[in-house]
């Protein structure tokens, strides 16, 4: 379950990172 939980917080980090490529374009 813990390891889980940390595999969220990955996704989380991936989603920021579209957001920023969005904002480039």
């Amino acid at each position: 379950m813990k390891k889980k939980k940390k595999k969220k917080k990955k996704k989380k980090k991936k989603k920021k990172k579209k957001k920023e490529k969005e904002k480039e374009k």
